[in-house]
């Protein structure tokens, strides 16, 4: 459904290719990632706390991750592949012929329960990436871009059904995707963020208009009279 942009993997490591106890190692490190760095965040999260959290010495951290940041570069790739999978089965298979306002709710929906049922995800893919180093800055732009690509694909889907005009949607999908992070970024930060249902709510309203825009200025560049039909 969305075409493959071709993003950078994590900076070289020491032993990437190790033993099953070396693997076992680093698995436990980037979960002691997700946990420190999705509830108290990268930045209050120091390379001593993350081997106590992940029971391993420096010395072995330093066998693993050459710094915090490529712990967040790698921890970054996990969840949002796993989101990013998470919507490319959702949307395959919902109906062709769904109403574009069902449709734009139940992505929305599904997207924001994977990103905010469990918050940690959300804030790993959301919010600790800023201003971090130019590496993450790099994973969440090619992110935001995968996004923005499956927005694209479902506008698409709707121009060949007929329910929207046949138009490049590039830009648009950038936009709209945008929007939707954002407001996932403000319902992470929040003290009192609003549900998951208000938050679906909202954005479903703003692709439905989005949508329904786009043909009512279809249909007045159409009508007699108008610019392009003199």
């Amino acid at each position: 459904m969305s075409v493959p942009i071709d993003r950078p993997r994590s900076s070289p490591t020491r032993s990437r290719s190790g033993t099953g106890g070396q693997r076992d190692r680093r698995s436990r490190i980037l979960d002691a990632a997700l946990d420190a760095f999705g509830s108290q965040g990268f930045e209050y999260t120091s390379v001593e706390s993350l081997c106590v959290l992940a029971g391993v010495t420096p010395r072995h951290f330093d066998l693993e991750f050459d710094s915090r940041e490529a712990v967040l570069v790698e921890l970054y790739d996990r969840c949002s592949d796993s989101v990013h999978r998470r919507m490319v089965d959702f949307l395959a298979g919902l109906p062709d012929e769904m109403d574009p306002t069902d449709l734009a709710r139940a992505g929305v929906t599904e997207l924001l329960h994977a990103l905010l049922d469990d918050p940690r995800i959300g804030r790993v893919v959301c919010v600790e990436p800023a201003g971090v180093d130019r590496r993450i800055e790099q994973r969440a732009s090619a992110g935001l871009d995968l996004f923005a690509e499956l927005i694209e694909a479902q506008l698409d889907r709707l121009a060949r059904g007929g329910r929207i005009p046949e138009r490049p949607y590039r830009l648009q999908s950038i936009a709209l995707a945008g929007a939707v992070c954002t407001l996932a970024f403000r319902a992470l930060v929040w003290d009192d963020p609003p549900s998951i249902e208000q938050l679906a709510d909202e954005l479903a309203g703003v692709l439905s208009a989005f949508v329904e825009g786009i043909g009512v200025a279809v249909e007045r560049s159409e009508a007699p009279g108008s610019e392009e039909t003199k």
